[in-house]
């Protein structure tokens, strides 16, 4: 347990930036130029899928990515689409689509 925490503590300190996943916020999506046609996008680039799509976000300074991932018979796809945000204001402007099949 100690060694946990002495590792953790070197992290923090060399500055090493903390990406977490979390859970999609739909309305910052909505609420920016093409942000929800950008995730239908990235859904189209998967194609159908036999169990419902699962949605991650990960924030990094200002940059920020959905993965969008379909796990079911056929195996794993996913699509991940970075955005970067539009100085001085809350909007995301989609970036890049990645296709990982």
């Amino acid at each position: 347990m100690k060694k946990i925490v002495a590792l953790a503590s070197l992290l923090a300190l060399t500055g090493v930036p903390s990406v977490k996943a979390e859970s999609l916020t739909w309305e910052k999506y909505a609420q920016s130029p093409g942000g929800l046609a950008a995730i239908a996008a990235g859904i189209a680039m998967i194609g159908g899928c036999y169990k419902p799509y699962e949605f991650e976000q990960r924030s990094d300074g200002n940059t920020t990515s959905v993965s969008i991932h379909c796990k079911d018979k056929n195996g794993e796809t996913s699509a991940i689409i970075q955005f970067e945000q539009v100085p001085g204001t809350r909007h995301l402007i989609p970036r890049s689509f990645h296709f990982a099949g």
